[in-house]
């Protein structure tokens, strides 16, 4: 509403002082026969020409502000899916860190015990492990990636 106002008095005030300058204008006879023409469009001595003038001008802040929405709206889109493929990638990161602290303790609980579940399941993590560096690459390009997926063991617990 604040905004409606300020802008029905910047139009307000605005039409008051063109009138004013083309008033003087044709008093002191300044301006020429076609510029006259110019100055009885300006003139807005009807209720008629007041509001289409102040709705032309609504109209084009409207589409400008519409414009600018557009243009910052596909902006944040673009930003939103770089943030979805990052947030991927840190995904599928925290799953091979998490796949690999598991291993470890199965690996630390085999040779405490000895019991070939851990075994078994340190197994069955590292297929995981493996399926996990595949997905990375897949969503990835980047070189270190690749070389730290291809230096990690993936051989079975002996």
């Amino acid at each position: 509403m604040k905004l409606v106002k300020a802008v029905k008095l910047f139009i307000a005030k605005t039409i008051l002082e063109i009138e004013k300058y083309i008033e003087q204008c044709i008093v002191t006879g300044a301006i020429l026969e076609g510029e006259k023409k110019m100055g009885r469009f300006f003139r807005f001595n009807s209720l008629q020409k007041r509001l289409l003038f102040g709705f032309g001008i609504v109209v084009i802040l409207a589409f400008t502000y519409n414009s600018y929405n557009y243009f910052v709206l596909q902006k944040i889109n673009g930003n939103i899916s770089n943030i979805s493929d990052k947030q991927e990638l840190l995904i599928l990161d925290e799953e091979l860190a998490m796949n690999m602290a598991e291993r470890s303790s199965l690996v630390r609980a085999y040779l405490l015990y000895g019991d070939k579940k851990y075994q078994q399941q340190y197994e069955d993590g590292a297929k995981d492990s493996v399926a996990l560096g595949k997905k990375l690459l897949k969503v990835t390009d980047s070189n270190k990636a690749k070389e730290l997926i291809e230096k990690k063991p993936t051989g079975e617990m002996q």
